[in-house]
């Protein structure tokens, strides 16, 4: 499986906010005749190594994509650094300029309203101390 070609990431302050960014995922999933999946709160429910809820904590163990019938999407989940830190990765899949253009619709609808930042192109996602301060 090949790497994403963009790995973008961006801090959440509450469920709410978490439910924004879902939302507008899942829209632009729609839009771009992508098949939306939230396996989130499935993916908690089966993880032995739970971390203890804190107030702040949006969500444990973030499990979102959305694909195109030719790989082309994005998959989301949360760093374990901070429960607030969420990544967003895109693949290619066979269609590269769908994909970049996703990518590219993506970052500036979510630009609109948080702040996001590129990951490394090496892939290493580090503490994002943006997302510290609302821990």
């Amino acid at each position: 499986m090949k790497r994403p070609f963009l790995m973008i990431e961006v801090c959440v302050r509450d469920e709410h906010e978490l439910s924004e960014l879902t939302q507008l995922l899942r829209s632009i999933a729609v839009s771009d005749g992508m098949s939306f999946t939230d396996y989130s709160k499935k993916t908690s429910a089966n993880l032995s190594d739970r971390r203890e809820p804190t107030p702040m904590a949006p969500m444990e163990n973030l499990d979102m994509g959305a694909f195109d019938p030719d790989g082309a999407g994005f998959g989301v989940s949360d760093t374990k650094m901070f429960s607030n830190q969420i990544t967003i990765g895109f693949s290619e899949g066979s269609n590269a300029s769908k994909a970049h253009r996703i990518a590219d619709e993506v970052a500036y609808k979510l630009t609109a309203r948080w702040q996001v930042g590129q990951v490394p192109s090496g892939g290493r996602v580090l503490p994002n101390l943006h997302c510290s301060a609302n821990y």
